[in-house]
């Protein structure tokens, strides 16, 4: 099934729509089926709305964490310029590998 029309509240084909629901609209979708030659119109509506709270929601605990995680970064063997910060780094965590 295809999804060719995509329309917003208030345009040509939904002033129908916008009247039955009102607020609730989300959009109006056409979506046509080629195996059976037959078209749909598909309503998107909002049933429930209740305040939210970012701060303590669950995405924003992970979020937190995410920021708190270290980032691997990938260099590319051709990136000279870059490479060159972290091979001080790597040759002395080798040196001082040994000598525990």
């Amino acid at each position: 099934m295809e999804t060719r029309l995509n329309l917003q509240p208030g345009q040509n084909g939904t002033k129908a729509l916008v009247k039955k629901y009102g607020e609730r609209l989300v959009c109006v979708r056409y979506r046509y089926d080629v195996s059976t030659s037959t078209r749909y119109k598909t309503v998107e509506l909002i049933e429930e709305t209740r305040p939210w709270h970012p701060q303590g929601s669950r995405e924003s605990h992970l979020m937190e964490r995410a920021a708190d995680e270290p980032v691997l970064p990938h260099i590319g063997y051709d990136e000279k310029a870059l490479q060159q910060p972290f091979a001080d780094t790597a040759t002395d965590g080798a040196r001082n590998e040994g000598m525990d």
